[in-house]
């Protein structure tokens, strides 16, 4: 019973905590307004790679993204320093979280199996992690002049969409900027040679905006399509022309069978056949 009573009051404490912290909060208004540009540190692990498609340029992915922030609104280290808590996404709603965006995504969608895949972490001294599952189809414009030995550059491009870098900065994490769940991503068609993570920043009518970017090197197995084309054609190449090393040709009926299961099909070949029989048949 003492235990039950201590739950009941450690959950009544949390919960007026949390009515408390989210008052006098605005979450129209980004942390250090009028002040500083925010830092949000990016993080990103892909879980999957595939479906690299030439004929719609693109391709398919699905990654956990992290990003990491400070809102000192949010400080509680007078109550409970050096702790944290896990708030339930629907905390979502009440706070202020960047407006990134992916700049080359078609299609975008959160896993929702069997809850929304998303954490809510805070700390007492204000900072905030958000990490969200999700899958992304991206454009990938690639150049097939040198197909099938051709090497594509492929790029995941995340900016801001309203807070240019006089209000936000985009960094990468120092430690775990990024991260592949698999260390030799299998692909059907391609193998990875090379992954890199930049920060940038775009500029526009509207403002310079803060951007990060991942970019894979993609190099195409051509073993496929060795086997699958190049191999048939040269054999094939190869065949039509033992005709012109057949050691003996016998002239008459038998002869032109036997030229005819090699050159079956070949227009030249009825003419003239047909013109050499009529001439024998006029010498007998």
């Amino acid at each position: 019973m003492i235990y039950l009573i201590d739950g009941q009051m450690q959950n009544d404490v949390t919960t007026t905590f949390l009515d408390n912290l989210f008052l006098e909060y605005d979450n129209r208004l980004r942390p250090l307004y009028a002040g500083p540009p925010l830092n949000v540190t990016i993080s990103v692990k892909i879980a999957s790679m595939g479906a690299i498609s030439e004929r719609t340029m693109d391709y398919k992915m699905s990654m956990y993204l992290r990003q990491s922030w400070n809102d000192p609104r949010l400080s509680f280290d007078d109550i409970a320093a050096n702790s944290s808590i896990n708030l339930d996404q629907s905390m979502l709603d009440f706070m202020w979280i960047p407006d990134m965006f992916f700049v080359n995504e078609k299609d975008a969608n959160f896993h929702t199996a069997t809850k929304d895949n998303k954490l809510l972490r805070l700390s007492s001294n204000g900072d905030i992690l958000y990490s969200i599952r999700m899958s992304v189809t991206l454009a990938c414009s690639m150049k097939l002049h040198n197909f099938p030995m051709d090497i594509q550059h492929c790029v995941i491009q995340m900016e801001s969409y309203a807070f240019t870098k006089e209000d936000m900065i985009f960094y990468w994490d120092k430690e775990n900027a990024l991260e592949i769940v698999s260390d030799d991503i299998k692909l059907p068609q391609f193998m990875m040679t090379n992954v890199s993570n930049t920060e940038c920043k775009r500029d526009y009518s509207t403002g310079s905006y803060p951007c990060v970017e991942i970019n894979f090197t993609l190099a195409r197995l051509t073993g496929y399509y060795i086997i699958q084309n190049y191999v048939p054609s040269v054999l094939i190449v190869l065949l039509s022309w033992v005709s012109f090393y057949k050691s003996e040709f016998t002239a008459g009926p038998s002869g032109f069978r036997d030229y005819d299961r090699i050159e079956y099909g070949n227009p030249k070949f009825w003419y003239t056949a047909g013109n050499a029989k009529g001439f024998l048949h006029q010498g007998h």
